[in-house]
């Protein structure tokens, strides 16, 4: 984690200083392309790995490629001009942020283990966190070298494009945590075909962003930015609608909706929040943007995964309470009706999964309508 971290960052500062002026949207556009491809061909890839040579080996071929791509880099880069004046590092805010963010994400893993709320060391996570967070956000706004630029939250566009990105990443890495992972224990579907129900994700996203780099100079990022999430919103109220084991090719299609939605939706909202900044100031609010898009990709699959198993386990159990066969023989059922629960079980999986995207398509039409109140972006 804190290795994937710094290559956000560390591959933007890189474009940007690298690049020509006349170039950078072309190497932004690239990487742009890059920061999508992990959420769209990564379960194609990983299902393959899986089914053929076993889970260990997407850890084993992150040594040769991390090496390779490390060389490659260092060759690239070797004896170009660089920058060693930066202003000093918050140390103190960096650690408060690291107590805040590894405590709540402790509370969020642990939770469904150790009984939520009802636990004394979730509690004691929660509000370790919720204090560090405070001493964070007082440190923050009045410190001379931040670590993050609280005051970018004055601005109406940032604030309306951070919370709108934060939430939007949030539900969208969740519903898709869910959906490969929930076909696989639901449905019974291979990691690699679940990986190829997200390949149309994956080839539509990329046309999108290509197309987007073009209408953003033409076209007010906002008006992108809602669309998008109407299109995310249709494609969550259509999977949500399957009230049955739905064929390959009928799960198919939403991805592929929603990947041309993809491309154009991360893109506009970051325009949005970063509109009338410039120079050292946009820096700062991308790196702000990143933090919440990291935050909001961590914090979405616990959540979501969550609950998913509240909904499931209440669904089972009101199921179970209207079938007569299965409370008679509850708690010493016979083999002979096992396959009823494994019944009501699938079925209680599949309504807790299609709530979980219904939930999701309020959310994308309520983040819609929060981008009307921010400001045109010219």
């Amino acid at each position: 984690g804190f290795s994937s971290g710094l290559t956000i960052p560390g591959s933007l500062q890189i474009i940007l200083r690298h690049y020509q002026v006349h170039r950078r949207n072309i190497g932004l556009s690239l990487w742009g392309i890059a920061a999508l491809t992990p959420f769209t061909l990564g379960p194609f890839i990983g299902g393959w790995i899986t089914d053929s040579i076993g889970w260990r080996w997407l850890f084993y071929v992150n040594i040769p490629i991390a090496l390779s791509v490390a060389a490659f880099i260092a060759i690239l880069l070797f004896g170009r001009e660089m920058e060693h004046h930066h202003p000093p590092l918050d140390w103190p805010g960096l650690l408060f942020l690291l107590i805040a963010l590894a405590t709540l994400e402790s509370a969020l893993d642990r939770g469904e283990i150790i009984s939520w709320w009802r636990s004394s060391p979730i509690i004691f996570l929660g509000m370790i966190s919720l204090l560090a967070l405070m001493v964070f956000a007082i440190w923050e706004w009045y410190g001379r070298h931040p670590l993050l630029e609280l005051h970018l939250l004055k601005r109406r566009n940032f604030l309306i494009g951070g919370m709108v990105l934060f939430f939007t990443i949030l539900l969208f890495q969740g519903s898709i945590a869910l959906y490969v992972v929930g076909f696989q224990l639901v449905m019974g579907y291979s990691a690699w075909l679940v990986g190829l129900l997200i390949l149309p994700m994956a080839i539509f996203s990329k046309i999108s962003f290509i197309l987007t780099q073009r209408l953003l100079n033409h076209l007010d990022a906002r008006i992108l930015a809602i669309f998008s999430l109407l299109g995310f919103a249709a494609a969550s109220f259509w999977v949500s609608s399957y009230n049955h084991p739905a064929s390959f090719s009928e799960l198919l299609w939403p991805q592929a909706f929603v990947g041309i939605f993809l491309g154009s939706l991360f893109p506009s909202i970051n325009t949005v929040a970063l509109s009338g900044l410039s120079g050292p100031a946009e820096m700062r609010g991308t790196a702000f943007l990143n933090v919440l898009r990291l935050c909001g990709q961590a914090m979405g699959i616990p959540l979501i995964a969550t609950l998913f198993d509240r909904r499931t386990i209440l669904h089972a159990h009101f199921l179970a309470e209207g079938n007569s066969t299965v409370m008679a023989h509850t708690p010493t059922i016979s083999s002979s009706n096992i396959h009823i629960v494994h019944y009501i079980a699938h079925q209680a999986a599949m309504l807790a999964f299609n709530e979980i995207f219904y939930i999701a398509a309020w959310g994308f039409l309520l983040g819609a309508g929060l981008l009307l109140f921010s400001k045109r972006v010219p």
